[in-house]
């Protein structure tokens, strides 16, 4: 890992989850019930993994949430498909769907409608922070964890008992104190209406995006951006024996 701080940030039922991973292993969560919160707290030069999708298109899907799924194998479900832009910001739920039917072909699942409350926060809050912006990037963490479990699938859901100490036992190598910090922030926060895998989650991407550039990689391999200049990427991090050089292009 780098030498800096690194974070995740996760969105949970009554804001969003913030996990920062120190350069000396320290792993700490605190709660946001804005993103607004995050300029105060992000110091410079931090890198941060969210998980959320920000970048919006006009029409059709993003293709790095395409490239995210087929990654992913088994657990593809995880990842929505992003409605596009007039979809996200339509009044209703019908509307919405009418709007990504026309554009997209697809009517919005009841599950990413349920999100869209987030993606309009964080789309308007990645286009009043131009600086931030550039060291957020968008990130899943079942892809996290795939990539710290060697590359293979984890086998149990995160809602199911197994499913979550499978993931504690993935972070363990990386965080060796991750249950009493879970443990003692869920405690903390009981009245926030977290779940422990929210906090697995946010924890993971604080890993990650810790990892140097060499062990990182977009997908796609080129950078894509929306209207407004916000990227339409998904990081995602490499297994050791998949390390490699990459040149990057620009695809506006």
């Amino acid at each position: 890992m780098d030498k800096l701080p690194s974070m995740g940030i996760d969105g949970c039922a009554s804001g969003w989850i913030q996990a920062t991973v120190y350069p000396d292993g320290c792993l700490e969560f605190c709660f946001l019930s804005s993103l607004d919160e995050l300029r105060g707290r992000a110091a410079e030069n931090t890198q941060i993994f969210i998980d959320m999708p920000f970048g919006l298109k006009d029409d059709f899907y993003r293709q790095c949430d395409l490239l995210a799924r087929e990654k992913l194998g088994k657990r593809a479900a995880s990842i929505f498909l992003t409605p596009c832009r007039a979809a996200v910001y339509a009044p209703t739920y019908e509307e919405a769907c009418a709007i990504n039917f026309e554009k997209c072909g697809k009517k919005i699942s009841i599950q990413a409608w349920n999100i869209v409350p987030k993606i309009r926060e964080l789309d308007r809050f990645l286009r009043n922070s131009l600086k931030l912006r550039e060291r957020i990037w968008e990130s899943h963490p079942e892809l996290c964890f795939q990539a710290l479990n060697g590359g293979r699938d984890l086998l149990f859901s995160k809602h199911r008992r197994e499913g979550v100490q499978e993931r504690f036992s993935v972070l363990m190598r990386y965080l060796p104190e991750i249950e009493s910090n879970i443990g003692s922030a869920f405690g903390r926060m009981r009245s926030r209406r977290i779940g422990v895998d929210d906090f697995l989650d946010a924890a993971v991407l604080a890993v990650c995006a810790g990892f140097s550039f060499e062990r990182l990689m977009m997908l796609p391999e080129y950078y894509v951006y929306d209207r407004y200049g916000l990227r339409m990427n998904i990081v995602v991090v490499l297994p050791f024996d998949r390390l490699r050089e990459r040149n990057l292009t620009i695809d506006y």
